[in-house]
């Protein structure tokens, strides 16, 4: 019953290796609108060094597009940043009712409570630092 236990609570990306390729796309991909600014500022800036009758307007132009493109990077960042604490949040939500359900199926001849000893079990094992042993032992 212990190792049904373990095999419950092992984490789901244990053992799912990640191509580091990928993931570094996938995060600049994100930064796409503000990148685009800096482009956009980066040519203004040549533009000014090219042409000095319009320089002044030209490296206002620059600066103004670079100062837009931080913002706008920072901004997608705490976005990004909210949106992954609320995608963890609710991983660990499904997460832990996967494992009540679970302890439901390993204690349901146990005994004719099942659900609340599941529910109990899990919060004991997973939320209190009690070893699945001692709270199963409880009901």
């Amino acid at each position: 019953m212990q190792d049904q236990a373990e095999a419950v609570s092992r984490h789901p990306s244990q053992g799912n290796a990640t191509c580091s390729v990928s993931v570094v796309k996938s995060q600049i991909s994100h930064y796409w609108p503000g990148l685009f600014f800096f482009l956009v500022s980066a040519l203004l800036f040549a533009l000014s060094a090219a042409y000095s009758a319009e320089r002044s307007a030209l490296v206002g132009a620059g600066s103004a597009l670079a100062g837009a493109a931080f913002t706008r990077v920072a901004d997608l960042g705490r976005e990004r940043r909210a949106q992954q604490a609320t995608a963890n949040t609710s991983r660990q939500r499904d997460l832990d009712e996967t494992r009540r359900v679970a302890y439901m199926a390993l204690l349901c001849r146990e005994t004719e409570h099942y659900e609340v000893a599941a529910t109990t079990i899990n919060a004991l094992v997973h939320h209190g630092a009690v070893d699945f042993t001692e709270a199963a032992a409880l009901p």
